[in-house]
């Protein structure tokens, strides 16, 4: 895995301020996630490799019945803050880039490394057979 580049902590602290993030932000946060998730979970893609440490946090949270309990530990790690609030602002803050680029439903999403902007595939297993078995629904 290459190394990402993450946000800084002052970057996230200022983020968390102008948005007013209190403490009960990160369990809303991941239950409104786990929300969208279980209605869509095409949308997991959405977070890039920032799905990982979100993915660990709602097992945290008791979602593993939803997404399963298999975590790329070596992303989670590289993108895991020192607190849930700021891997959740980094998360957050992730996930709006990728809205606003329109690419929420690609499994290659673009991110930054010491060597510049480069293509990251999503593919968590356990919810890619989720999307296969509603799409083969779909398709009966």
């Amino acid at each position: 895995m290459t190394d990402l580049l993450k946000y800084s902590e002052d970057d996230l602290q200022e983020l968390i301020q102008a948005e007013g993030l209190d403490d009960d932000f990160v369990p809303g946060y991941l239950d409104s996630v786990a929300g969208v998730l279980n209605k869509n979970p095409t949308m997991y893609r959405s977070y890039g490799p920032y799905w990982w440490p979100l993915k660990r946090l709602l097992i945290q949270r008791g979602h593993q019945d939803l997404f399963g309990t298999e975590v790329d530990d070596s992303v989670a790690d590289q993108l895991t803050y020192t607190t849930d609030q700021l891997t959740v602002a980094a998360i957050y803050s992730y996930s709006e880039r990728v809205m606003a680029a329109g690419t929420m439903y690609s499994n290659s999403q673009l991110v930054d490394t010491p060597d510049g902007a480069e293509s990251y595939l999503i593919a968590d297993e356990e919810i890619e057979g989720i999307i296969a078995v509603i799409n083969s629904t779909k398709a009966s």
